[in-house]
């Protein structure tokens, strides 16, 4: 795929990406007075460039560095470009130390704005993954015309909105009341042109879509973690005794860790389907629809 970049602090960024990053550098900034950066060699990379980090990381040489075509940098990677290397404007380590002010605050608040700190998994404070989509954002005041942004947005369209529009780049009458479609089910202004409000109400709904369940009436692990991640406890898969205790309570219902009939009515009669009191495939395939609605306890 194609990508297009904006230029910041002298580094090439994906415009989705960097649409987002501006967005959470004018929240920073109002917090702490601060401005986000993005450090050398921190933004997009080529294959070509991903090598050269990686030989010198196995050299001994430099920090750690993805095997090239694995990496969240680089442009040819699994996932495309989504990773930022970031600092602040602050004279100390901030946003790229654990446990400073600065970055405690960016690490919890970044998901607001699409990005995960995940670099906390390989102990590398500052690297930030957006989560959204890499669709790009055209810059203000201009229409797309025959592009890779528009192409990319009709083949979503078609993908996920069920359109049938053809992939031509162009924002022709049918593209445009495809768009006008999916901003009304967004609930953002029905104009049919994909504006900085239509595009971080996508990056929302995108998102969602990623913690959502087959409807298959399985009540399986993946079904688990979502309702647990929606009743406050941990999303391990395993249905024991305190996410029974916390979905009764949610239910209103006594929370003694043992789902019988009177819970199980409870949460029949929260979904609208018939309380008989019999938690079966009809119950989970209301709540697997239910949870994939946004639906919360």
């Amino acid at each position: 795929m194609a990508y297009e970049y904006d230029r910041i602090d002298g580094e090439r960024v994906q415009k989705a990406v960097a649409a987002a990053y501006r967005r959470m550098d004018a929240e920073f900034y109002r917090i702490f007075k601060l401005h986000l950066g993005i450090t050398k060699g921190g933004g997009t990379r080529t294959r070509a460039e991903q090598q050269a980090l990686y030989n010198l990381y196995r050299a001994g040489k430099g920090n750690l560095a993805a095997v090239p075509g694995t990496g969240r940098h680089e442009e040819s990677g699994p996932v495309g470009p989504r990773a930022l290397d970031l600092h602040d404007t602050g004279r100390d380590a901030g946003v790229a130390s654990f446990g400073t002010v600065r970055g405690n605050w960016l690490a919890k608040n970044a998901p607001r704005f699409g990005f995960v700190q995940a670099g906390a998994k390989f102990r590398e404070a500052w690297h930030y993954e957006y989560q959204g989509a890499l669709i790009n954002t055209p810059t203000p005041g201009t229409t797309p015309g025959a592009s890779e942004v528009v192409k990319q947005r009709q083949a979503w369209l078609n993908e996920a909105r069920g359109e049938k529009l053809t992939v031509d780049g162009l924002m022709g009458p049918a593209t445009k009341n495809a768009i006008i479609r999916y901003q009304k089910f967004l609930g953002v202004g029905a104009d049919g042109i994909w504006g900085p409000g239509t595009q971080t109400a996508h990056d929302r709904y995108y998102n969602s879509r990623k913690s959502q369940v087959a409807v298959d009436g399985v009540f399986g692990p993946g079904t688990k973690k979502v309702l647990q991640s929606r009743i406050g406890v941990t999303a391990d898969g395993i249905w024991g005794t305190g996410s029974k205790k916390a979905l009764q309570s949610r239910l209103g219902v006594a929370a003694d860790g043992v789902f019988g009939t009177n819970s199980n009515k409870a949460l029949q009669r929260k979904l609208g389907v018939n309380a008989d009191g019999v938690w079966g495939a009809g119950t989970t395939r209301a709540l697997q629809t239910y949870l994939n609605s946004g639906g919360g306890f």
